[in-house]
């Protein structure tokens, strides 16, 4: 029966690899040594694993496999290892004097192809300070136990020769500058007190994150997975923030860990005058400023009388925001330079406030962001309250506007009914043709197209891209002056009617909505694609469908390894029906946003 420590760890094999590494050290200081043997392990760990992963891959080609794709890695949360950073390609440089520069690079190379490695493994093995001999032998030491294969991945070999030698070394280093160890019976009873069965785990002073570990141990004991928690914390010594990441990464946990003296940086930025600063400008000053802002509004609308807006009706007002908009389209860049004008205006208006020259400009202000209200509203979106509308609290203070909880419907200020965007009905299309403000129906027209263009991007994004182009295209030339209004209102009213005949494309080609979504994110209209024939295209759209059906899980979108795991899936259906090679990158990349637009709407 294996002994136990004092620190609660498992006293068995690991215990005599700390006995034989710990003899190669010589005079070198235990906390300066931790580093050198720990990355070594966690390099001898990730080389195994791929190693068997690699073989795995090989004996799978025929299913479509490929051993050097990263992703067939990732898929399986195993790291990439690039040939010069192999176990094999160390051991067999362990005797050469330049072994330090070696597992150097090697140590480069795997931050470079794993981004969440970044700025993590130890690179300081050339430094003359160790001696490269016994650097070596340490090579050849841990070379000899196996670490990172399944078997002894589910044994956790490595966590518990991680967990050994940091007991060990903590040990040999004493608590110097307040750095302690806790023991991990310690932890672990911690952990059964907080039960962290889901929602964020969060350690301000995580160390080599024991407390992270326990809680991935906790969870899997209850039936849980590893992704039904969400990892936080801070460490403020670097070198042990590296060591958690590492143990983290073994694992397979993603994390949010921090570094705490970028905190107190930031601390310290915000706080730099004297731990004081300044909060607030004087009223005052906020007063001129939008006096300032009010000039430059009034003089968009230069030549326009709205005095109805401050002595009419609700319904007088409304009717003259028609008017108020054509004014300012009519402008060069008229509506962008309203929206700026009036968004600084409101801001200083609202700091203003209730200083007696801010009442006497309210009626003012709340007419000029009515007009900005339905230049900038967003057909199709929700009625109420919306991000680019007013600030409510502005509207509570400006008395006498049109609507001061809801946002002006763009419709009624234009004097039409408000359609159903969903199918741009003839019907509408010829109301908004015979406006008499040319330029508001060019604007109109805009907004409608573009609500439609973001629907249907929730569910194709080819589609809603190419039509986006379109729309962009005329615009461009409108803005340019490069056509005529009316020109533009007919290109927007056929580019309208183009979106409504595009609901049919499924029907003729006997796919459902989300097939006729992965059928175009095969690019299609491409002559060297196009070449597999309809018929083969479609089948293929359809087996991506099922397969990313199949392999959807809540977390996909985030953790890395799932997407590698759907990217790996959409090459094997790529090449088992014989799409070009050139162009399958291209068609994985589109395939995969495209699953996560159509997973989200399955989701709703």
């Amino acid at each position: 029966m294996a002994k136990k420590n004092s620190n609660g760890a498992n006293l068995g094999f690991e215990a005599e690899l700390w006995k034989l590494a710990d003899a190669l050290r010589s005079n070198m200081d235990a906390a300066e040594y931790k580093h050198v043997v720990l990355g070594l392990i966690f390099l001898k760990y990730i080389s195994d694993a791929f190693e068997e992963q690699h073989a795995k891959l090989e004996a799978e080609r025929a299913e479509g496999a490929d051993p050097e794709d990263p992703d067939e890695y990732q898929a399986v949360n195993v790291f990439w290892v690039p040939q010069e950073a192999r176990w094999s390609h160390l051991r067999a440089h362990a005797k050469q004097p330049d072994i330090g520069k070696i597992i150097d690079n090697a140590m480069i190379a795997i931050e470079r192809d794993n981004p969440s490695l970044k700025g993590v493994l130890p690179k300081d093995y050339a430094r003359p300070a160790l001696d490269k001999q016994r650097l070596g032998q340490l090579i050849d030491l841990i070379g000899n136990i196996g670490l990172g294969d399944r078997e002894n991945r589910s044994k956790d070999i490595l966590g518990r020769v991680y967990e050994y030698f940091l007991s060990q070394f903590a040990s040999a280093e004493g608590k110097k500058g307040g750095q302690f160890y806790t023991p991990r019976c310690i932890v672990r009873t911690l952990v059964e007190m907080i039960q962290p069965y889901k929602g964020r785990v969060y350690d301000p002073c995580c160390g080599s994150g024991g407390m992270f570990v326990q809680s991935e141990k906790f969870v899997e004991a209850h039936g849980g997975r590893v992704g039904d928690i969400s990892i936080y914390g801070q460490e403020s010594n670097h070198t042990t923030w590296r060591l958690a990441k590492m143990n983290l990464a073994i694992r397979g946990i993603v994390d949010y860990l921090g570094l705490a003296d970028e905190l107190r940086h930031a601390l310290a930025t915000y706080t730099e005058s004297g731990g004081t600063g300044r909060t607030a400008i004087d009223q005052e000053e906020a007063v001129a400023l939008m006096l300032e802002k009010y000039e430059i509004c009034c003089d968009l609308f230069h030549g326009f009388d709205w005095g109805v807006w401050k002595s009419g009706a609700a319904q007088d007002r409304l009717s003259l925001l028609p008017a108020a908009q054509e004014h300012i389209l009519a402008q060069d860049d008229g509506k962008n330079r309203l929206s700026k004008a009036v968004a600084e205006l409101s801001k200083a208006f609202a700091l203003a406030v209730p200083h007696d020259r801010a009442l006497e400009i309210r009626d003012d202000v709340a007419f000029f962001q009515a007009v900005k209200s339905v230049l900038s509203k967003r057909p199709g979106a929700e009625d109420g309250r919306s991000p680019e509308e007013l600030d409510h609290a502005i509207r509570q203070i400006v008395s006498r506007a049109v609507s001061s909880d809801e946002v002006i419907d763009i419709f009624a200020a234009a004097g039409l009914k408000k359609p159903d965007i969903s199918i741009l009905s003839e019907e509408f299309l010829a109301e908004v043709r015979g406006m008499p403000q040319k330029n508001l129906a060019v604007e109109m027209l805009r907004k409608l197209l573009e609500g439609e263009i973001s629907a249907r991007s929730r569910k194709n994004i080819v589609q809603a891209r190419s039509f986006a182009q379109l729309l962009e295209e005329a615009i461009r030339k409108y803005q340019n002056r490069a056509i005529e209004t009316a020109q533009v209102i007919e290109e927007l009213l056929a580019l309208a009617k183009e979106v409504r005949e595009a609901d049919r494309r499924g029907e003729q080609l006997g796919l459902t909505d989300d097939e006729i979504a992965f059928y175009d994110a095969l690019e299609t209209n491409d002559s060297a694609v196009s070449v597999l024939g309809d018929e083969k295209l479609k089948l293929i759209a359809q087996e991506l469908v099922k397969a990313v059906r199949a392999n959807l899980t809540i977390d996909w979108a985030v953790r890395e390894s799932v997407r590698a795991k759907m990217r790996v899936i959409i090459k094997r259906i790529l090449k088992k029906y014989g799409y070009p090679p050139d162009h399958q990158a291209r068609a994985t990349e589109l395939v995969l946003e495209q699953a996560e637009v159509i997973c989200r709407e399955w989701a709703e």
